[in-house]
């Protein structure tokens, strides 16, 4: 119940970005890892490595995950198992699969590496590492929150299996290096799922009244309903407004930028036939010799939208190669 209505992986799934395979990658990571343990089968790298090199072709998001896992299981006794041919060869298999990722970026100066630093120099917001674990309540929900927390203290200090330990290491590693390299705050909510899963199994044996256990899963439904028109688009737009000022919360971007009365991903949502016109007439004032070469230039969440818009008349194909660049994203509202 709280991966099903958490905030986060509600709005992942509207998004439909490439975080929204995250959750389900590094919870399947942690999945391989136990029954590594379990099994005492070291063929079960193969399946870890696949599964990064599935995650690393959406996003890389997944590596800083496999590294900091990699310290935690220093820390238990599958630390043994790095020693074996298997775990070298998952690497290698999810090197082989992410190699023609890797070869595009390479042609291709490296586009991932200017972004990164882009986002790291001053477009994220700066947070300190009290406000960056704040930040993760809104991500899971404050309910969820205590039991993702209760999953690290079952990890950390009452394993029911000793890989279990890996997982409050990485998560403590990922939130310092996330914050201190201005990451955003929602880098880390990939962890929450198999968080939740220890939390959820601690609490469990704690709660052993079944009125108790139907009282906990109520209120995390309850709060999971109320901020659900905070990432699912279920209500018209002037009664979101309303129920945003009644609540008195505005989710932030985590950048630096002027937002409206609609949050940032709600906003992108709207405007795509009138920006579609506006290029089209643009594209059509530039001299014909200029229009052959004509380039949309446009930020990240504009670019992805209008491939849901019919292409106007007249206005440049996707693929053109060009050298004149159509200045609309600065100005468009």
């Amino acid at each position: 119940m709280c991966v099903v209505l958490g905030p986060m992986f509600l709005l992942d799934g509207v998004l439909f970005s490439t975080d929204m395979f995250q959750a389900l990658t590094w919870l399947a990571l942690g999945w391989v890892l136990v029954r590594l343990e379990q099994t005492g089968d070291g063929r079960w790298w193969l399946a870890f490595g696949a599964i990064a090199g599935v995650s690393l072709n959406t996003k890389y998001l997944i590596g800083f995950y496999v590294v900091a896992l990699a310290v935690g299981l220093l820390a238990t006794p599958q630390r043994r198992s790095l020693l074996h041919r298997w775990v070298y060869l998952g690497a290698l298999l999810a090197g082989l699969m992410l190699l023609p990722n890797l070869l595009w970026q390479q042609a291709h100066g490296w586009p991932f590496i200017e972004f990164g630093n882009g986002s790291a120099s001053g477009k994220n917001i700066e947070m300190s590492p009290l406000a960056f674990f704040l930040q993760q309540a809104t991500f899971t929900g404050p309910l969820a929150m205590i039991v993702w927390l209760c999953g690290l203290w079952a990890g950390a200090v009452r394993p029911k299996l000793a890989v279990a330990r890996a997982f409050p290491i990485a998560w403590l590693i990922l939130l310092l290096a996330f914050d201190a390299s201005h990451g955003k705050a929602y880098y880390l909510s990939a962890i929450y799922p198999t968080l939740l899963v220890f939390g959820a199994v601690q609490i469990e044996h704690w709660l052993v009244n079944a009125m108790a256990r139907a009282a906990a899963l109520a209120g995390v439904a309850v709060l999971g309903a109320l901020v659900a028109p905070f990432t699912l688009p279920i209500l018209p737009v002037d009664v979101f407004i309303r129920y945003q000022k009644a609540v008195g919360y505005m989710p932030s971007a985590g950048e630096h930028q002027r937002l409206g009365v609609l949050p940032q991903y709600y906003a992108d949502m709207f405007g795509w036939p009138e920006m579609a016109a506006r290029i089209a007439t643009v594209y059509g004032s530039l001299p014909p010799q200029n229009r052959a070469r004509g380039v949309l230039r446009q930020q990240l969440r504009r670019g992805c939208g209008d491939r849901r818009v019919r292409r106007p008349p007249g206005s440049p194909a996707r693929h053109q190669r060009a050298q004149q660049l159509l200045p609309l994203g600065a100005s468009w509202p």
